[in-house]
């Protein structure tokens, strides 16, 4: 039965009259502030619940509760549960209503309360998850519900729900029911191990040793050139550069191959050693390029540089001959000069 006060004053007075002298007794230890900020926040309650804003109502008479505990405000609290479409908060608050000793309980209200308590126990029903695998995480609605074995059944309301199991190691299973008020409805979840991937078996090629490689150079004899050292220098510099650059490809190379061997193990290696693989082939083919170039420049270099200091011209072609091998390299010199 709603209680409809429009006059607060009047609503105030009621509330007195309805209190056990206990209950003043202990009002009166406690500070006023308390009291009458738990009297502000019942009347909004009641003001929500007759505009039909029953969330509002039943915040406000939450907030009540917990600053000052009265029947009343459990009787009310339980009522905007229900007019909220919250029958599992509505039960759980008015069968605590019904087990307080309220003097002011006269049969009729008991009546009313059980019958509201009856209605709204039909609107949910109880799920019981059983699993033959412990420890798997159960959710309702998205919701975490805890883990297996649960010791109690889990209230829910009526309709289609979805329980959803999870854990490590295997794979997540889904179950969609449609409960019904019955006392309890069981659903076992249990979940498969996950599928064990295969190990990878392809192999990357080998780098294959770099092959000796010999440059020659056929030199015409030199045309009196105005500056020949300038020229030797620069071609010299120009050589040790390019070594220089061979040298740290090489290196690359060395640490990349490296890297494809930590990554290979077992008679299988993974896509890191291919890349690994691919790199150490991409510096080693610099390496071959920038050594030819350099011993190429380098021997140019020394060749007009020793013209120049001994200040002859050669009688015949001069043939400058460059090798690179797996231990190191060769300049060769052929002709006159």
């Amino acid at each position: 039965m709603q209680t409809r006060l429009d006059n607060r004053a009047l609503w105030v007075a009621a509330w007195w009259l309805l209190c056990p002298l206990s209950a003043a007794a202990e009002e009166a230890k406690r500070p006023q502030s308390d009291v009458a900020v738990a009297r502000q926040l019942f009347d909004w309650g009641l003001e929500h619940f007759r505009s039909g804003e029953f969330e509002a109502a039943a915040s406000d008479f939450e907030a009540a509760l917990r600053m000052k505990p009265h029947p009343s405000v459990l009787f009310n609290l339980g009522r905007a549960y229900a007019a909220a479409g919250r029958p599992i908060h509505a039960v759980n608050t008015l069968e605590q209503y019904l087990a307080q000793d309220d003097p002011n309980l006269n049969p009729q209200r008991r009546a009313q309360v059980t019958d509201l308590i009856a209605a709204q126990r039909r609107l949910f029903g109880t799920i019981r998850i059983t699993a033959t695998t412990p420890g798997i995480a159960i959710q309702l609605d998205g919701v975490a519900v805890g883990e297996t074995p649960q010791s109690s059944a889990i209230p829910a309301p009526v309709g289609k729900h979805t329980i959803r199991g999870t854990r490590n190691g295997f794979v997540p299973t889904e179950v969609t029911i449609e409960l019904d008020a019955s006392p309890e409805q069981e659903v076992e979840v249990n979940l498969e191990p996950q599928p064990q991937m295969p190990e990878a078996t392809a192999r990357p090629e080998p780098i294959p040793k770099p092959k000796p490689t010999t440059a020659v150079v056929s030199i015409p004899p030199p045309k009196a050139p105005s500056s020949p050292r300038r020229i030797g220098v620069a071609a010299l510099g120009v050589g040790v550069a390019a070594l220089g650059v061979g040298s740290y490809f090489a290196v690359r190379a060395q640490d990349s191959w490296a890297e494809r061997q930590q990554h290979c193990g077992g008679g299988s290696c993974d896509a890191r050693a291919v890349e690994a693989w691919r790199d150490a082939k991409r510096y080693a083919f610099a390496t071959d390029v920038s050594m030819a170039l350099g011993l190429v420049s380098a021997g140019a270099g020394i060749y007009l540089l020793i013209a120049n200091s001994f200040a002859q011209s050669s009688t015949t072609g001069t043939r400058l001959s460059v090798g690179a091998t797996s231990s190191g390299a060769v300049i060769q010199l052929g002709g006159a000069l």
